[in-house]
């Protein structure tokens, strides 16, 4: 029988993420993230709907705190608020959709971004396991695009970094 997948815990969850960025055909980039996944209060509509769905929806928000390594080393902070999707497709397994979009601070330099301040836009997929002692494992692919829109300078190359995460729901 199909498993629903389990609630978040309450107080949160730890994050890894592991990304790599290339700006040009020259600069190449490595982050390496930690964070926290803070679920938010459940909404009832959003509950309907993941149910319609087959699954259940749930909102949260994270920080994560970057170290990036490349051309320059260099730091990030981002903030996003989440939708997360996930269904169950096993006794203890389920399948997850994630986007979220938020602010970023990238100190990064020389490759035209423009500001230190950005819009964060991103989005996942990815499998979840839920150990006979209860423990949730949650492994994803993420793709996460940074740019500040052209409103706080005129240059505005933006950056997109491929992450692989795993967060202990």
């Amino acid at each position: 029988s199909c498993m629903a997948p389990g609630p978040a815990r309450a107080d949160g969850a730890p994050i890894v993420a592991v990304g790599t960025s290339s700006k040009w055909s020259t600069t190449n980039f490595t982050t390496y993230s930690v964070g926290w996944r803070f679920p938010l209060p459940s909404v009832d509509t959003l509950d309907r709907l993941g149910k319609k769905a087959g699954g259940e929806i749930t909102l949260l928000v994270e920080p994560l705190l970057g170290i990036i390594t490349g051309d320059t080393d260099s730091v990030e902070f981002a903030v996003a608020p989440m939708v997360r999707y996930e269904r169950g497709i096993g006794t203890n397994w389920a399948a997850f959709l994630e986007a979220g979009l938020g602010l970023a601070y990238s100190d990064l330099r020389g490759i035209k971004l423009g500001s230190r301040i950005h819009f964060a836009s991103q989005g996942g997929a990815g499998l979840a396991r839920t150990s006979a002692s209860g423990t949730r494992v949650s492994v994803g692919l993420r793709l996460r695009h940074i740019s500040h829109a052209g409103l706080w300078a005129e240059a505005n190359s933006g950056l997109n970094t491929s992450y692989l995460t795993v967060s202990f729901d």
